[in-house]
């Protein structure tokens, strides 16, 4: 899975899955954060993970499942963008 091997590169901070639940498919959205989460276990990653779901209301169960195993999920490219510029600020005020 490309998750587990993003994870695993010395090269990357933080992960952005990008999760789109292709509808046609008939996929159950919890499918795709149940990946994410097995390689985050897997990997024992201590990296920051920000899922961004591209799939409005569909994908409300897929974000439940990630936010019930404690990761905070995002809806909108600008949501994601806030959230990394906050990491940044806290990354400059910490050094």
């Amino acid at each position: 899975m490309a998750t587990k091997a993003f994870l695993k590169d010395e090269n990357i901070d933080v992960l952005i899955p990008l999760c789109v639940v292709p509808t046609f498919l008939e996929m159950d959205p919890k499918e795709h954060m149940r990946g994410v989460l097995k390689a985050i276990q897997e990997t024992n990653t201590s990296k920051i993970v920000l899922p961004l779901w591209l799939s409005g209301d569909l994908a409300l169960p897929g974000r439940q499942l990630a936010e019930e195993n404690g990761i905070i999920t995002y809806g909108t490219l600008r949501e994601i963008i806030a959230a990394l510029e906050a990491l940044r600020k806290h990354h400059v005020t910490i050094e």
